[in-house]
């Protein structure tokens, strides 16, 4: 039996194929003011194509969705351990995110489902922040533990340094050359314990 999330991906357990409708109701957990049809509308107000890079892709179908309302106006940009139908990217990287060379000059970058699977989430985020265009904007859902029979566990890869840094992170609001907004989903387990299951981000590169 698959005993990791990569396994089960693989093996049709977990999905791999979120709708465009999906993708927009993973936005609206990290933020309300804008669906993301509406955001790359605010983007094209001034420049003619806007870069997406979507970490985690899965096979597409969001992105192909996206391709078919804006045409030519949007480059769509798949990573993901998994290879995916080509067809449904304008351009594909296949592996691991933090060994990839990330595209430049992206104006909105999205991780919804991945980034625990890959953890040494610190990294990943100075990868995104060098990939961003001035002004660009991330938005990120990171699991971070869940309960199995009453006790937490860490999620796919993460540790507790990945969560201390990112509650740092928060409270500065700021890191490097990024604007920090986040918050932490924390839920009660049946002890009264709390513990963080998620952290959602939205970074903006500021220089």
């Amino acid at each position: 039996m698959p005993n990791s999330n990569l396994e089960k991906y693989a093996y049709g357990i977990l999905t791999r194929n979120n709708s465009l409708r999906e993708y927009e109701f993973f936005l609206s957990n990290i933020s309300s003011e804008l669906s993301l049809q509406e955001l790359i509308k605010e983007f094209l107000k001034t420049r003619k194509k806007v870069r997406l890079l979507d970490l985690g892709s899965g096979e597409g179908q969001a992105l192909k969705e996206l391709k078919n309302l804006f045409k030519n106006q949007i480059e769509t940009i798949g990573m993901d351990l998994l290879n995916s139908p080509k067809e449904n990217f304008d351009r594909f990287i296949l592996g691991n995110i933090l060994e990839k060379e990330f595209p430049k000059e992206c104006d909105i970058i999205l991780g919804f489902r991945s980034l625990h699977e890959i953890g040494n989430i610190e990294k990943n985020l100075e990868k995104i922040s060098q990939a961003l265009k001035i002004g660009g904007l991330a938005f990120l859902s990171i699991r971070i533990q869940d309960s199995h029979n009453g006790v937490m566990q860490w999620i796919g890869k993460i540790i507790e340094q990945d969560l201390k840094f990112l509650q740092k992170i928060i409270q500065q609001k700021e890191w490097k050359n990024m604007k920090i907004q986040g918050y932490t989903v924390n839920v009660k387990l049946e002890t009264a314990e709390s513990i963080t299951s998620g952290v959602n981000l939205i970074l903006v590169r500021v220089q």
